[in-house]
């Protein structure tokens, strides 16, 4: 099931990420402090993400149960969207010392072996790559006493993939029990809060400090349709939420991470809401034309189809990014925004090569069993 807006917003949140991980060469703080403040506060692009997520898997676990499709089935579709580009992803990941090491060459004329005393990952244990290609990474609590610095040793944003595939388990285990899909998410959600009381469990690895936002968006999914007056009142709702993302978005204030994204996961879950009621609507349905509203939607609409690949990949890409971009004589407003681009491209490359082909071959796939 796909939904074109969602698709947008995933965009969207996967390219603040982008901005919040990028490293950049002059001091935002003192030439953009308000620019700075967004791009510190992108971290909170992965609640919009699960929130997403939420939606659209409780979407499909819906539809799974009303076509008669096997909980394993459901799984196997879900695992199979997601892990097939993460694992080619790990193959970019190991290629890029030598993939500087070429680009050296062609600059230089001068072939140089990688040096591989700067590349964290060099030393790693077979038991450390089973630990990353299986997404486990996060409990190895003997590595890192933070949940990032256990995933920082190779890339860092795989940590949120690791926990979003728990969620597509804890859905399986819901389907496979034949369980209420809404009663059950309502127990999970309310264990998950609970859990938030728990000193440091937010580092454990396990899903439950994280699931708040996703039920968000599972609860997004069968939130009732409004009526009549209530249709008005819940879109000046949506507007004013809409506004708070954007104030929560810039805010130079810094209190507990988990506080702020549930804060931000809530807002983005009403400002949702009123789209939620015409979300049934066609796409062929007619509405008015505007070439730069359509332009930009062409766009996001772009970074939404990649956002997967986008996410995966660009934390490796800035070091191509910058090999391009750290000799040129240009301010350095334009060197970051040519890094930032030229990490976009990599990532649709990415995209077109090893996420795209997999979406095709899953939709051919027959249902099993």
């Amino acid at each position: 099931m796909r939904f074109h807006l969602l698709d947008i917003f995933r965009g969207l949140a996967a390219f603040w990420v982008l901005l919040h991980h990028y490293p950049y060469s002059s001091n935002l703080a003192e030439s953009a402090p308000l620019l700075q403040n967004f791009v510190k506060n992108g971290h909170l692009g992965v609640c919009l993400f699960f929130v997403i997520s939420g939606y659209c898997i409780t979407a499909s676990a819906c539809k799974s149960i009303r076509v008669a499709e096997s909980p394993n089935r459901f799984l196997q579709r879900r695992l199979f969207r997601i892990l097939p580009p993460f694992w080619c992803s790990i193959l970019v990941g190991v290629s890029i010392p030598f993939l500087l090491s070429i680009l050296s060459l062609l600059k230089t004329g001068v072939w140089l072996s990688p040096d591989f005393s700067k590349v964290a990952h060099a030393n790693f244990s077979w038991v450390d790559w089973f630990q990353i290609a299986t997404l486990t990474r996060g409990f190895a609590w003997s590595q890192d006493s933070t949940l990032f610095g256990r995933w920082a040793g190779f890339n860092t944003p795989y940590w949120s993939l690791a926990i979003e595939a728990q969620f597509y388990v804890v859905v399986f285990l819901a389907l496979k029990l034949k369980w209420n899909i809404r009663y059950f998410i309502s127990i999970v959600t309310v264990a998950s809060l609970i859990s938030l009381a728990v000193p440091n469990f937010d580092q454990s690895g396990f899903f439950l400090p994280y699931w708040p936002t996703f039920g968000l968006g599972c609860f997004l999914f069968f939130a009732p349709q409004s009526r009549g007056g209530w249709q008005v009142i819940f879109k000046w709702l949506g507007v004013l939420a809409g506004i708070g993302c954007i104030f929560l978005s810039l805010s130079p204030i810094d209190f507990a991470s988990q506080s702020k994204s549930l804060l931000m996961g809530a807002g983005f879950s009403i400002f949702l809401y009123p789209f939620n009621q015409v979300s049934a609507k066609k796409d062929d349905e007619p509405r008015a034309r505007n070439s730069l509203t359509d332009s930009l939607m062409a766009v996001a609409s772009i970074l939404g189809a990649a956002s997967y690949s986008i996410y995966l990949i660009h934390a490796k890409l800035f070091l191509i990014a910058i090999v391009f971009t750290r000799n040129v004589s240009l301010p350095d407003w334009f060197r970051d925004l040519s890094g930032i681009l030229i990490t976009l491209l990599g990532c649709l490359v990415f995209y077109f090569l090893f996420e795209k082909p997999f979406l095709h071959i899953s939709s051919r796939r027959k249902p099993g069993a």
